[in-house]
């Protein structure tokens, strides 16, 4: 009975919906279903998640996600993510690809550092724009209340296109009835 322990424990499934906020008068819908399979190696870890999606403002969709990952010391964890995602109604394959470090400082602070290559597959597969950023992530209350702080630094590959500097602040609220 330990191998079907050990299998069962590899696999991850996960259905969920509510109502995503990005404004006053920016509401959507969702509802998405996400199955994934961790395969932990000697020195590294794999994770393949498959995920269907539907959101009002988009439509549906899927997306494909392989990460491996390494810690690199005790609070530093290294993962490289390759994103592949189709939404129905553009009939199009984007693809990303991450390289990710992740630092805890402490039980309530983290950094995140990340490198992006994001693309997509119509004419033909190609990067349309490079993305560094950092990330840092306070946890305020508990276990479910977060602010973070996001300056981002986007080179967009088209000849029109400048680069352009963004910072984002997001306070993330996450409600659990399980418990």
């Amino acid at each position: 009975m330990r191998i079907g322990k050990i299998a069962a424990e590899r696999w991850q499934l996960r259905a969920d919906g509510g109502i995503k906020f990005g404004g006053l008068q920016n509401t959507t819908p969702f509802l998405r279903t996400r199955a994934s399979l961790a395969v932990p190696m000697e020195l590294w870890r794999v994770r393949l998640t498959e995920t269907l999606f539907w959101f009002n403002t988009t439509g549906a969709g899927e997306t494909t996600q392989l990460d491996l990952e390494r810690p690199i010391s005790g609070p530093v964890l290294f993962r490289a993510t390759s994103v592949a995602a189709w939404l129905e109604r553009l009939r199009n394959v984007d693809i990303r690809q991450d390289l990710t470090i992740y630092h805890k400082l402490d039980e309530r602070t983290a950094l995140l550092y990340q490198a992006s290559a994001i693309g997509v597959s119509q004419p033909n597969v190609h990067v349309t724009t490079y993305v560094i950023l950092m990330l840092y992530r306070y946890r305020l209350h508990r276990e479910w209340m977060f602010v973070e702080l996001c300056p981002q630094l986007y080179f967009p590959k088209a000849p029109d296109s400048r680069n352009n500097a963004i910072i984002s602040v997001r306070l993330e609220m996450l409600f659990d009835v399980a418990k």
